[in-house]
């Protein structure tokens, strides 16, 4: 038995003021809002909003470190790789709460609640750092004294400002001639993730 798991196992996974671990999910996008005012290389404006209903599946992987507060709530800081749509990656940093419903602080396993926010911050140069939210439920095993399973399902949000190409030239509208430009894409997400 390694070092860690020795350290770790003197006390059950629910008296442990800290964990560490692994989460990864499928992200099922479903639909985009865009708000967008620019004036055009050629002079003229472009007024945009509209809502897109795209369905596909992208994925996310963390790694997380939990300060189990006490045994109804859990406080999670996770980063890692995220899809954000066809094409476009981000780097958040999110910080979790995770509410126990009562009866599993007897057993040790059993339903929660979890509410995230956090920053996303692109991989590619299409889009400046966004904000994300997210909030679901969640069902928690305890596989021994050493480790839990998490199973989740949440909404999660996440607001950016893509780059916007001139219809005429396309090149990359600048700064000074965007009046508006926001964009919302919202998902369902499917996780799992482990902790020791």
């Amino acid at each position: 038995m390694s070092t860690l798991a020795v350290l770790l196992g003197v006390l059950p996974a629910n008296a442990r003021r800290f964990s560490f671990g692994i989460e990864g999910a499928v992200a099922l996008n479903f639909a985009s809002y865009n708000n967008v005012a620019y004036r055009t290389d050629m002079g003229y404006r472009v007024f945009d909003k509209a809502v897109h209903r795209e369905t596909y599946a992208i994925g996310e992987v963390f790694g997380m470190a939990t300060a189990n507060i006490n045994k109804m709530f859990r406080l999670s800081l996770l980063s890692g790789y995220c899809g954000l749509e066809n094409g476009l990656r981000m780097v958040p940093i999110e910080l979790r709460g995770v509410v126990v419903f009562p009866q599993m602080t007897q057993s040790g396993s059993g339903p929660y609640l979890q509410v995230g926010a956090g920053v996303a911050f692109p991989i590619q140069p299409q889009f400046d750092a966004g904000a994300l939210v997210r909030g679901g439920l969640g069902y928690s095993v305890n596989l021994n004294d050493l480790a839990r399973i998490n199973f989740g399902f949440t909404y999660r949000m996440v607001y950016f400002n893509p780059v916007i190409l001139d219809p005429d030239t396309d090149e990359i509208v600048p700064r000074r001639d965007i009046m508006q430009n926001t964009r919302f894409v919202s998902s369902f997400c499917f996780s799992i993730s482990i902790e020791i």
